[in-house]
């Protein structure tokens, strides 16, 4: 082999060496740069456990960016109750419609307290549950900019909330105004709620975080 091809093929070694190297250093740079801190692996922690002001607490006076991201999750852990209270104003409006039908079509259905009673244990078990995230996700452990859309969302929660208590003796009493809650006072909030909610998702989108925690919590 001449002194020409070693020094093609030496060059060419070192530069395989070289790329080589370089490749690691850069992985290595990348996943120090992904690496979580501490404070951000306990705050993920508390929010797997529903320790919500834990996880903020733990996570106020770190790393502006885990923070960042921290509170996105806790704003859409607080989102999710909507779903949920969605689906128990639901429940209640099936058995509410029970009441309606016998007091239309007499002909039809019968009179029975059950679907009042239904409503009302609906109310006790399911409804007023919602009001205790409250506590678990208080105002000032999200972003400053989310606090109308907060207040909004419990201010809609009060307004449903007995709506169809005394259901019966409302539709026979106070027709007007149980009416007028039903098609303009709950319905203008739900709109507000709903313009601001795009509002916030807008300024903190769920593409701030993570895919893997977007996994980790099912968002």
């Amino acid at each position: 082999m001449n002194n020409k091809i070693k020094i093609i093929i030496t060059i060419v070694l070192s530069a395989l060496i070289i790329g080589i190297g370089m490749f690691f250093i850069y992985s290595n740079k990348q996943t120090l740069g992904n690496k979580k801190s501490k404070e951000f692996i306990k705050a993920i922690s508390y929010i797997k456990e529903e320790k919500y002001v834990d996880a903020y607490n733990v996570i106020k006076n770190g790393n502006e960016e885990e923070k960042d991201m921290i509170q996105t999750i806790l704003l859409y852990k607080f989102t999710e109750q909507f779903d949920i209270a969605t689906d128990v104003v639901e429940k209640v409006s099936d058995e509410a419609e029970n009441i309606t039908n016998y007091l239309t079509y007499t002909f039809l259905y019968s009179k029975d307290p059950i679907y009042q009673q239904n409503v009302d244990k609906i109310y006790e078990e399911e409804y007023k549950p919602l009001f205790d995230i409250k506590n678990k996700i208080p105002k000032n452990i999200l972003f400053e900019d989310c606090s109308k859309y907060y207040d909004l969302y419990f201010e809609y929660l009060n307004l449903d909330y007995g709506l169809f208590s005394n259901y019966e003796y409302n539709i026979l009493n106070n027709k007007d105004e149980l009416l007028n809650k039903l098609t303009n006072t709950i319905p203008n909030k739900l709109e507000e709620l709903t313009s601001e909610y795009e509002k916030i998702s807008g300024l903190h989108p769920l593409s701030a975080v993570q895919e893997e925690y977007l996994i980790l919590f099912d968002f």
